[in-house]
């Protein structure tokens, strides 16, 4: 009995669980196989696949940190161009309603030539933001009694009147003239336009300043009979701009219609010309009174930057100054490097 239980036992795992465990190795190591193969097969393209997402993520988070960064300047731009216009605007108000004043009394027969002074002083004690207020007659054209009037603080050597208050440390002071003055560049520009001109910054050695101008014809008629001028110091928007220092290391820089430098993170390249060195694209975006933004090596700080250039125009839009900010590459696309290396690190472990 126990024979043949054994045999039949025998019999009957070596006809049927032996045949199904062979038959589940032999299944379990085609599939290995398989699986081996389908891998070779598949990995490479799997991961050429997600070496291109990665490196087109990359390349997308480093495009939109750019774009960031040209905001953040458009934003500083703005932040800074609207006092300083603000400042360019009032000048240009001031020196016109003055001239349109000044023809009318002119016209109703003149007034003493006191009244010019005091009105002028009156202006810049209600200013303060100007460093000086003057007007300048041809000679015998407000009131033709220059032949009588002795050269002093408000009249040139043949009589003429030339009135200039100058804010100096906080006072006002009266500036004396004198006929050579006629020849000057900012007056003979205003004489020949007939219209309201920005002469080109100069440097006063009296102040120690770079001063802008504002220069306003009188007129009767067609006839030119003066100006009127409105004077700012540089100092104001110098220590602004040289406040502007985005990520650190940025800056902003402020240029006059023929690339003069007005203000800049460096006082001393203040009455500059435009530097010679820089794009031509750029030279003519400064010049040409367009507006840009660009990525180039810094002319000064020898930085790759991204830069914005933008013309703040004054009422009457007759001339512009270019606004500039500069941001350092480097610096915005570092705060980027840590989510990239997280994600090469995600697409290595994506291997296994």
């Amino acid at each position: 009995f126990y024979n043949l239980t054994a045999g039949v036992l025998f019999y009957g795992l070596s006809h049927s669980f032996l045949p199904a465990v062979c038959s589940a190795v032999f299944a379990d190591g085609f599939i290995m196989m398989l699986r081996t193969k389908m891998l070779a097969i598949l990995l490479p393209p799997l991961l050429l696949v997600i070496a291109s997402l990665i490196f087109f993520s990359q390349g997308r988070m480093q495009e939109m940190a750019l774009q960031a960064a040209y905001a953040e300047a458009e934003n500083i731009l703005l932040g800074e161009a609207q006092p300083f216009a603000e400042t360019i605007n009032k000048a240009y108000a001031t020196a016109r309603a003055m001239a349109i004043d000044m023809a009318e009394i002119r016209k109703s027969g003149g007034l003493p030539r006191d009244f010019l002074t005091d009105s002028l002083k009156r202006q810049m004690q209600d200013a303060r933001v100007f460093s000086g207020i003057w007007t300048m007659w041809e000679r015998n054209a407000y009131d033709g009694r220059d032949a009588e009037t002795p050269q002093g603080d408000f009249a040139t050597e043949s009589g003429a009147v030339n009135i200039l208050w100058s804010l100096e440390d906080g006072r006002l002071v009266a500036v004396p003239g004198d006929d050579k003055m006629f020849d000057d560049t900012y007056y003979f520009q205003v004489k020949q336009s007939r219209a309201i001109t920005f002469p080109e910054v100069y440097y006063d050695d009296s102040m120690g300043e770079y001063v802008s101008s504002v220069v306003a014809p009188i007129l009767d008629g067609g006839n030119f009979l003066g100006a009127v001028g409105v004077d700012q110091t540089l100092r104001a928007i110098q220590d602004r701009i040289a406040a502007v220092k985005p990520y650190g290391t940025g800056y902003a820089m402020l240029f006059g219609p023929d690339g003069t430098v007005l203000a800049a993170p460096d006082a001393q390249l203040i009455g500059n010309p435009l530097p010679s060195n820089i794009p031509e694209g750029v030279r003519e975006a400064v010049l040409g009174g367009q507006n840009l933004r660009t990525r180039l090596v810094s002319s000064f700080s020898k930085e790759d930057v991204l830069t914005v250039y933008r013309h703040i125009r004054a009422a009457g839009g007759g001339t512009s100054r270019c606004l500039s900010v500069y941001v350092p590459t480097g610096t915005i696309l570092a705060g980027r490097t840590p989510t990239v290396r997280i994600m090469r690190g995600v697409g290595v472990l994506g291997r296994f």
